[in-house]
């Protein structure tokens, strides 16, 4: 098994282990990911990027090791639940900005297209 099988066979199950009896839709929202992207992780299609390992291990208060596999250690850094739930929803945030900033690059890259189209 190469290591990126390796990861997401590991990551999924203990993915699975999170979402427990929610929906994925509704464990989806909770981190703030999309449910397509965590679908993907579940049935191993995909393997996380950086930004989701950060946004599920903080949304769940588990640490990005244990969902990698590389430690058993399922715990987080250990905190306050306020500070984990204010943390949790600027991660949320952070997605939907850096959605919005996809959607400006785009649309400058386009313009920029047409401008220099009519130089």
């Amino acid at each position: 098994m190469t290591n990126v099988e390796k990861l997401k066979f590991v990551f999924s199950e203990r993915l699975v282990e999170l979402i427990g009896n929610r929906t994925v839709t509704g464990f989806a929202r909770r981190v703030g990911l999309q449910q397509s992207a965590i679908d993907n992780y579940v049935k191993k299609k995909r393997s996380p990027n950086a930004e989701a390992i950060i946004t599920i291990s903080s949304a769940c208060c588990v640490s990005a090791d244990w969902l990698l596999g590389l430690t058993d250690a399922r715990e987080g850094v250990p905190g306050d639940e306020q500070l984990q739930k204010k943390l949790a929803h600027s991660q949320k945030k952070l997605v939907r900005v850096n959605k919005a900033l996809g959607h400006i690059l785009k649309g400058t890259n386009e313009l920029q297209a047409v401008v220099d189209d009519g130089a």
